[in-house]
């Protein structure tokens, strides 16, 4: 079972040949197969904003085998605009060292542990103003300089939905 935003099985990653190039050119495929589905057109070119987000919210919310991770991490770098950053702060005060990815409104880090690669947490800062209508019809106002911290403390294989130990 897999959950959460990503739009693939995180087991279709661990199909062989599990390597860099491998592990992105599925997940760019996963992206432009749900694209042609959706209202967004991406004319067969995967940006390197949504690859990196997809790559964060597998890495973030999916369970993975550590040889698809170490290709994750190893991709990462790889990708046109990621930078490697030294001593990032999550939310709880660890710092770490983050893959990070700019773009026109804001600057994304993903937060590793500089010596196991465990998922710390995100930090991102917004670059300009924006307004975000939420469902209820409220808006919310986000200034620029605004930073956004998360921290994971835990995380465990569970039997199910649910199950918290």
């Amino acid at each position: 079972m897999f959950q959460g935003s990503a739009i693939m099985n995180p087991a279709e990653l661990a199909k062989p040949p599990v390597t860099p190039d491998g592990v992105i050119a599925r997940i760019k495929a996963a992206i432009l197969d749900e694209d042609r589905r959706g209202p967004q057109e991406l004319n067969g070119h995967v940006p390197p904003t949504i690859l990196f987000t997809e790559i964060n919210q597998l890495i973030t919310q999916q369970w993975l085998a550590p040889y698809v991770r170490a290709a994750l991490f190893r991709a990462l770098p790889t990708i046109k605009g990621i930078t490697v950053t030294q001593d990032v702060p999550a939310a709880d005060g660890r710092r770490g060292v983050a893959f990070s990815l700019t773009d026109a409104e804001a600057r994304s880090y993903l937060i590793l542990d500089p010596e196991t690669f465990r998922y710390l947490g995100d930090n991102s800062t917004r670059l300009k103003d924006r307004t975000y209508e939420w469902a209820d019809g409220s808006k919310e106002t986000f200034k620029a300089g605004t930073v956004g911290m998360t921290a994971q403390l835990e995380a465990k294989i569970v039997d199910q939905p649910g199950q918290r130990s």
